[in-house]
């Protein structure tokens, strides 16, 4: 296991994610700002939130990367497709609400949505 590739390329990654986040805030395309959400939770002030929330979505981020590289490695089988692939696989199978099976394109099926019970 390359220790100093997984920091480097989880720290790069998770940069890379947090600026697109920041930037599509900025520009107005969305009203999330997940670093500032984050940052909330440490402490009141706004101004400081945000800088905290970065600093905890950039170490969140590594720690997740070092995750991730540490189970494919488990694995034995630590390949750049498998990694690729697996977050795919996983999303395919998962289940809707109570667990209500999606078809192929996410969407409930007629007669499982009859079945749904509607809140009103």
């Amino acid at each position: 296991m390359n220790v100093s590739s997984i920091l480097l390329w989880g720290f790069a990654a998770t940069v890379a994610l947090t600026t697109v986040l920041l930037a599509g805030q900025a520009l107005g395309l969305t009203r999330i700002d997940m670093p500032f959400i984050v940052g909330t939770m440490f402490t009141p002030h706004r101004d400081r939130a945000k800088v905290v929330g970065f600093a905890a979505h950039l170490i969140n981020g590594w720690l997740f990367a070092i995750v991730y590289a540490l189970y494919f490695e488990s694995l034995h089988r630590a390949t750049w497709c498998r990694g690729k692939l697996w977050p795919q696989h996983a999303l395919h199978h998962a289940r809707g609400p109570r667990g209500v099976r999606r078809d192929h394109r996410g969407v409930l099926s007629a007669e499982v949505a009859s079945r749904v019970p509607l809140r009103g």
